[in-house]
């Protein structure tokens, strides 16, 4: 842990939580006195993974096989505008 962190300059205790948390994600496998070693991802599972992030960033919003509302209705509250980064 001391020479990525010497390397990246930064704190251990910051390399140290983001090994844990690669691990804990199952990016990683660490073996005492031996490293840290990429494990393979199951392409599926991954997608899988960033569709439920996105829909708890955003708020869930409908899949492909959900309900979906034929009209807004006339008192329906209106779509937010979207922001555009100038």
């Amino acid at each position: 842990m001391r020479a990525p962190a010497r390397d990246l300059r930064i704190g251990i205790i910051t390399t140290t939580r983001a090994y844990a948390e690669l691990a804990a994600d199952a990016f990683i496998a660490t073996v005492p006195g031996k490293g840290a070693f990429v494990l393979s991802l199951d392409s599926a599972l991954v997608h899988e993974q960033l569709l439920r992030q996105a829909e708890e960033r955003r708020g869930r919003r409908p899949m492909s096989g959900d309900p979906v509302p034929a009209t807004r209705g006339a008192n329906a509250t209106p779509a937010r505008p979207s922001r555009c980064a100038t």
